[in-house]
């Protein structure tokens, strides 16, 4: 057993405990909230520790089915991206995904052909080393895709929350997880350098390359479970100096709200859309902040009532302001109602990334 085995086997079950927390947290999340996007994370990270097994450490699999299980996580992360942070948005989607699925038809394909991985199973002739590189290539126009499409997603998110109310926790909380993508788009770097005499991690270079892409593996995985599971603690910590505005009780609540709406409308998946929402529709219609967040919690229970539902989700929320609240600013004799109410759901379809870093 090598050096870089022993090190393995210590540190990679650390990387698939992260992973697989992250992906199980994910998907109580979004079963919770019923914002689907982040299940393309759950999926992710499914495959991304299965490619880890069969390719990093070796472990026996039909052929077939290792083909069909590596680089499956690119494709998961643009479709992340776009329903995270495009959704209803133009974006250069539809381009980035075709190339996606193009590149990994042709990995399945040349994989069979060649049958080349990384890191190498046997040594690389002269005459395989054209298939070889062909085979990084691939990967790493896959790979380099996917994250630089989330990545920039990422930043162009935090730029457009600038200057807006949000908690500082919530610009960071999706900075971080920018950041931890950043990290993992260093990786194709580290493909080009293992050896290819077929010994993977063994030789010395072989192991410092191995414990690298460990490293990588580990920092992304680490800050993406610390960055979505957000304990007390890291909140508190990114939140510092932040002291939260007192705000009234908001006005014009219906006064036979029952009491499962009181439990509902208080759900920290609410309440922080609720004053924010709130804050922003304050200005426009001229009202106080606690009476335009009561004036949308009343908006938000009608909602509900008419639909029979017990909670209101985050995918509801733009036909709810369309509809409903469209409806009241009219009864209320409120102006330019249409106008208010569209510039709503673009500040929605605008933010909706920030949106649910909160929620999630």
């Amino acid at each position: 057993m090598s050096i870089f085995d022993v090190i393995a086997w210590i540190l990679y079950p650390l990387f698939i405990i992260f992973q697989v927390s992250s992906g199980i947290y994910l998907l109580a999340r979004a079963i919770k909230t019923r914002i689907y996007a982040v299940l393309f994370l759950t999926i992710s990270s499914i495959f991304y520790v299965l490619d880890v097994i069969v390719t990093d450490l070796r472990v026996p699999a039909p052929t077939f089915v290792r083909y069909l299980i590596m680089m499956n996580y690119p494709l998961c992360y643009v479709l992340f991206t776009k329903y995270t942070f495009y959704k209803d948005r133009k974006s250069h989607f539809t381009a980035v995904l075709s190339i996606s699925i193009a590149l990994r038809v042709v990995h399945f394909i040349e994989l069979n052909i060649f049958n080349e991985t990384v890191p190498a199973t046997s040594p690389v002739s002269l005459e395989k080393l054209g298939a070889y590189f062909f085979h990084l290539m691939i990967l790493t126009c896959m790979h380099s895709l996917a994250m630089g499409y989330f990545i920039n997603a990422s930043r162009i998110a935090n730029k457009n929350a600038k200057g807006l109310n949000f908690e500082p926790w919530i610009a960071k909380r999706n900075m971080w997880i920018g950041i931890s993508g950043g990290i993992y788009a260093i990786l194709p770097a580290m493909w080009y350098l293992i050896p290819i005499d077929g010994n993977g991690y063994v030789s010395p270079q072989g192991v410092a390359v191995g414990v690298t892409v460990l490293s990588i593996f580990l920092a992304q995985s680490s800050i993406n479970l610390l960055c979505w599971v957000m304990p007390p603690f890291f909140k508190s910590f990114l939140n510092k100096g932040f002291v939260a505005p007192q705000g009234e009780t908001p006005k014009g609540l219906p006064t036979d709200i029952t009491p499962l709406m009181q439990k509902i409308l208080t759900t920290r998946e609410m309440m922080g859309i609720v004053d924010y929402l709130g804050r922003g529709l304050a200005s426009k219609i001229q009202k106080t902040p606690s009476a335009a967040k009561g004036l949308l919690l009343m908006v938000f229970q009608e909602h509900q009532e008419k639909l029979g539902t017990y909670a209101l989700v985050f995918s509801e929320l733009k036909n709810v302001i369309a509809t409903t609240l469209k409806s009241y600013l009219v009864r209320m004799g409120i102006k330019d109602a249409d106008a208010i109410t569209s510039e709503m759901q673009d500040e929605l379809a605008k933010n909706q990334a920030m949106l649910v870093m909160m929620t999630i």
